[in-house]
């Protein structure tokens, strides 16, 4: 049984390099989804804030968020 490796030029060697470079595009997608992450805290802590201090009510659908912003991941991958 013999084994041949593939042939590799120049330009193979070079679209191989290219390709383990990060994308720009990604660390800017990253830089958005921590953004609307802080943005979700946020405005949950401030609803949290209220419906617990000044109207003294939880309702089902504040206990549905609280599970939902819980059991979300919480860092973007």
């Amino acid at each position: 049984m013999h084994l041949s490796l593939p042939k590799m030029d120049f330009h193979d060697l070079l679209t191989r390099r290219t390709e383990q470079v990060i994308d720009p595009r990604g660390v800017q997608l990253f830089a958005v989804a921590v953004t609307f992450l802080i943005i979700v805290w946020l405005f949950f802590t401030l609803r949290m804030l209220v419906k617990l201090v000044l109207i003294k009510s939880v309702s089902l659908d504040d206990w549905l968020m609280i599970f939902a912003v819980v059991s979300a991941p919480q860092v973007p991958a």
